[in-house]
């Protein structure tokens, strides 16, 4: 995982998924045809702002497991990966950080008409998000995310509401 503080002073989290986009850009996982050869999915999200009583900035974060749906995404595919939740409050003397890994969960990923995918996770951390598939990079999605107080770990932002996005990225096998 990355964290990365911007010039507005806040803290971005990404997964680390850069090892797969630039061995995707130097022509691994692609096909003679010039198609990705698609192994299955990563999927994050990622939601930051300020706490509205104290002024502190917030981050909520997950990332899955990756998704060995053993191709491009045709119709549904369901399974188990661990999860791993991340909040992060930062005052000016202080950051706390409160992560956990729940694993075994089940997901669902399915492609939708529309070109949209969607992303169901059953069990502890359970939602239903819907996300565009970027037409001009296979296995690409991304979609609009609230990280809320029903969401693990809200004690760090108790009645908090943080906006968001989440993206499902490829895997591509490393040739």
């Amino acid at each position: 995982m990355i964290g990365v503080h911007t010039s507005s002073g806040r803290l971005t989290i990404a997964p680390v998924v850069v090892v797969t986009v630039l061995f995707g850009a130097c022509g691994e996982g692609v096909g003679p045809g010039g198609e990705a050869r698609i192994s299955g999915y990563n999927v994050s999200g990622q939601a930051n702002g300020p706490d509205p009583v104290t002024g502190e900035q917030l981050a909520c974060v997950f990332l899955t497991g990756g998704l060995a749906t053993g191709g491009p995404l045709v119709g549904s595919w369901t399974g188990s990966t661990s999860i791993t939740v991340i909040r992060n409050r930062e005052g000016n003397s202080q950051r706390v950080t409160y992560d956990t890994t729940i694993t075994s969960q089940e997901v669902t990923l399915t492609a939708l008409d529309g070109g949209r995918f969607q992303f169901a996770t059953h069990g502890v951390f359970a939602d239903t998000l819907v996300a565009e598939i970027d037409t001009a990079y296979p296995g690409w999605s991304y979609g609009d995310w609230s990280c809320g107080p029903g969401h693990p770990l809200a004690r760090v932002q108790e009645g908090v509401v943080l906006e968001g996005h989440w993206q499902t990225q490829p895997m591509l096998p490393v040739e």
